[in-house]
């Protein structure tokens, strides 16, 4: 962590998952696989980002279901 050296956090930057396969079970795959691998790795902390323009409510549950909580938001503007 850039706030404490004692900290590893294991953080996904874009995951995308082609429309064909969204229905399913294999998202919470994939999450289980990242969860895993940064456990592995020696992570204290983990942190998921999903974009705005997706669909919200749906993330927002799923990370929820899954003991994830929303730490903050941000907002965007063109200079």
């Amino acid at each position: 962590s850039m706030f404490d050296n004692n900290q590893k956090i294991g953080q996904e930057i874009i995951w995308y998952i082609d429309k064909e396969y969204r229905r399913g079970s294999i998202g919470i795959r994939l999450l289980k696989e990242f969860e895993k691998q940064c456990k592995l790795n020696g992570a204290n902390l983990l942190v998921m980002v999903y974009m705005g323009n997706l669909n919200s409510e749906l993330l927002d549950r799923f990370y929820k279901l899954n003991n994830y909580k929303l730490l903050e938001n941000q907002f965007i503007k063109g200079a």
